[in-house]
């Protein structure tokens, strides 16, 4: 049974297709509508580079200890953020951590001012960049593999 579709609703052109052709023609569109969208969110999620749950809890990690610092705002635990995952990182204590949060550590700097002298006379101020979590890195524990490393921590290196 053909049904004619109202020219005005499509634009002037006149259609003549059966339901269920319709229902067929539209189902294969929405087919490949989400096959696009899959390899789509594939391509974003196995990308090289991309941090995502294989990625940091399988593959490269590394032992470090985040220093302790000098004030009570100093103790808490550093969060850091990579593409939607989040690690809290205790300071003080040897903790594994994937590459991509190393270089977000890197990344965290202040600029520290000191002050200086010029013949006993205060002359001014100089600035310097410095890390704003100071960290021990003492090597991969995990390879890209997924298989721990013989790596042994130094004495006195933390829990």
């Amino acid at each position: 049974m053909k049904t004619e579709v109202n020219a005005a609703a499509t634009g002037g052109i006149l259609e003549t297709e059966t339901l269920e052709e319709k229902v067929l023609r539209l189902e294969r569109e929405n087919a490949e509508h989400r096959a696009r969208a899959a390899a789509q969110l594939e391509d974003r999620h196995t990308a090289p580079g991309v941090a995502n749950e294989s990625r940091s809890s399988a593959n490269e990690r590394f032992a470090i200890i985040v220093e302790e610092g000098r004030d009570e705002n100093d103790m808490n635990p550093i969060f850091v953020g990579v593409n939607g995952r989040g690690y809290s990182i205790r300071r003080g204590e040897v903790v594994e951590v994937p590459g991509e949060v190393l270089g977000v550590l890197n990344d965290a700097v202040e600029v520290r001012s000191t002050p200086y002298s010029k013949d006993g006379v205060p002359a001014g101020m100089t600035t310097r960049a410095a890390r704003r979590f100071p960290y021990r890195n003492y090597g991969k524990v995990v390879d890209s593999a997924g298989n721990r490393t013989n790596l042994v921590l130094p004495e006195g290196a933390g829990a």
